[in-house]
């Protein structure tokens, strides 16, 4: 048999470890909700950059064009690679930032429900798995796009080394 000083005393570890863990998991949701945001921001940051540098660079590859010293020829290759970057940002930019801001949303209410102990069904994990699916092909895609901005450069760089 218990005394009433124990059953008290475990009554209220009960309430403050339910307390406890409703705060840790509280702000365990706003510090995703912030990591998320922030990764966001700096994805975007990078690839806005990435894409302004490969612009600039097929301009300049135009710009040498023109010039009479320096053969078409040589200028094809970094216009390919800067291009392609360019096409790879803006695909990165869709895949890995937009898709996974809207997604951002879906997966806070899933945390929610999780901890409400309202556990979600087969299809909001197919959907958690689609997101990282899709937000793993756009973080290729940025890397794409800043190797081929980065060959794009050398490229041309020892091309006007060779002239």
């Amino acid at each position: 048999m218990t005394n009433p000083s124990e059953e008290a005393s475990k009554a209220e570890f009960d309430r403050i470890n339910t307390e406890y863990r409703k705060e840790v998991s509280d702000n365990l949701i706003k510090w995703h909700a912030h990591y998320n945001n922030e990764y966001t921001l700096w994805g975007l940051e990078v690839m806005k950059h990435i894409a302004l540098i490969s612009l600039a660079g097929i301009g300049g590859v135009f710009a040498l064009m023109t010039s009479v010293d320096f053969p078409r020829a040589h200028a094809l290759l970094p216009a390919i690679l800067f291009a392609t970057s360019s096409l790879f940002c803006i695909l990165c930019m869709y895949l890995a930032m937009v898709w996974r801001g809207l997604c951002a949303v879906r997966q806070h209410v899933l945390l929610a429900r999780v901890r409400n102990n309202d556990f979600p069904n087969s299809k909001d994990y197919e959907y958690s798995s689609r997101v990282k699916i899709t937000s793993g092909a756009g973080e290729a895609c940025g890397w794409i796009a800043a190797v081929t901005m980065l060959a794009g450069g050398a490229v041309l760089f020892l091309r006007l080394a060779q002239q």
